[in-house]
């Protein structure tokens, strides 16, 4: 299906091109074994039975047999509701562009061609207070975000802001064949590595998004872009031009 106005692309949906563009056909039918499920607790650092979003919170009294997870790390509270809110106050005065699945985005560092796994060194925008890139979800939208397996870097770190939702992780054709839901709570930093990261698929259901959420992602090169690398001289580059800050707040939207 062609690039709708929502900016939905293929078999991409989300709740407004499902409704007002003829999409509803293509909407991706996520369906996954809840009886399989596991939540995992930041606290403990396992994944026990269940599937309430809140289930963490029963933290130590939970119930059941867990699983170890390792490969997730959760750091609460690493930003306080006054950063939260200068934050986005800043964030929100940048214009937020279309994207996929209902979702807006604003990006930073390298254009990527994912397809190809490129990196277009000559496009790297920086800005303060951060580097990486940043998503928000709308509960008008109501997206569904496919399962996938990550390519690019052995690390992902997230910042969560506005509000809370789940993350989902499965590996249906294995012989752990469980989904274990990791909390995406709110002011939170949630850094993903190792086995989860690349050998686990991972989605985020529409019945989880409650609210806007804003989630700031960073990151890291893959090998070939660091010392001793294939593309080292590329690395370099990108690095040197992320040091060049820029105040968003002198630049006009005809700029931008």
């Amino acid at each position: 299906m062609k690039p709708r106005p929502c900016g939905c692309k293929g078999a991409r949906t989300c709740l407004i091109c499902e409704t007002q563009y003829g999409a509803n056909d293509f909407k991706p039918l996520i369906e996954l074994d809840k009886s399989k499920g596991y939540v995992y607790c930041p606290f403990c650092d396992l994944a026990w039975p269940g599937w309430d979003a809140e289930l963490y919170k029963k933290h130590p009294n939970h119930t059941g047999q867990p699983i170890k997870y390792p490969g997730i790390y959760i750091k609460l509270d690493f930003i306080s509701k006054d950063e939260e809110n200068e934050l986005m106050k800043h964030i929100d005065e940048m214009p937020w562009d279309i994207s996929q699945s209902g979702r807006r985005k604003q990006n930073f560092g390298p254009k990527t061609n994912f397809k190809k796994r490129k990196i277009v060194a000559d496009t790297v925008l920086t800005m303060t207070p951060f580097k990486g890139d940043t998503k928000k979800y709308n509960l008008s939208c109501a997206e569904e975000y496919p399962p996938i397996i990550k390519e690019d870097g052995s690390l992902n770190l997230q910042l969560q802001a506005c509000s809370q939702s789940m993350f989902e992780a499965c590996r249906p054709l294995s012989q752990l064949d469980v989904i274990v839901r990791i909390p995406m709570i709110r002011r939170s930093l949630a850094l993903m590595y190792g086995e989860p990261r690349y050998h686990w698929e991972h989605c985020i259901l529409r019945e989880d998004i409650l609210a806007r959420r804003v989630c700031i992602a960073y990151r890291e090169f893959t090998p070939l872009y660091l010392t001793n690398g294939q593309h080292k001289c590329i690395g370099d580059n990108i690095r040197s031009k992320a040091e060049q800050f820029w105040d968003h707040r002198c630049i006009s939207e005809q700029e931008l």
